[in-house]
């Protein structure tokens, strides 16, 4: 019964700090819901937050981001932006990475960036035609830059 108890233990820990970040060397996804459609000229963005609570100054980490749109009908427009902040509030003025998509099938954004601090990243996804529905999907994978 103890060795149940301590292992109940450390796997609700691990679990928080898996929701906390996105662990050295692991994929956390952040889209993939029922609310993840994209219809109508509708903004979808995300925002992720790469550190855990405590100080974030000095950490340089590599990332890899993808963004994957499943389309349903009409015609896709959108543009895909990404963004980067130190403190979750004030964001580059321009896109660090910014791709566009026009065309009636599947589309996957997939960035990747080097030797970063921003303890923030942010995805958007900005519709601009209303004729048109996809599902996304999100995935973000980290690691401690060497």
């Amino acid at each position: 019964m103890r060795r149940l108890v301590i292992l109940l233990m450390v796997g609700l820990l691990s679990g928080a700090a898996f929701g906390q970040t996105a662990i050295n060397g692991y994929y956390k996804t952040f889209a993939g819901t029922a609310a993840d459609t994209l219809t109508a000229s509708v903004t979808k963005a995300y925002t992720l937050d790469m550190g855990y609570t405590g100080s974030w100054q000095g950490k340089v980490y590599d990332y890899t981001i993808q963004l994957f749109s499943d389309y349903v009908s009409g015609t896709s427009t959108f543009t895909v932006k990404l963004y980067e902040s130190v403190d979750g509030t004030n964001w580059t003025a321009t896109a660090l990475d910014s791709l566009s998509k026009v065309h009636a099938s599947d589309f996957n954004y997939v960035k990747t960036m080097s030797s970063r601090t921003a303890r923030y990243i942010k995805v958007s996804a900005i519709a601009t035609s209303a004729t048109q529905k996809s599902s996304l999907y999100g995935y973000i994978s980290v690691g401690k830059h060497y």
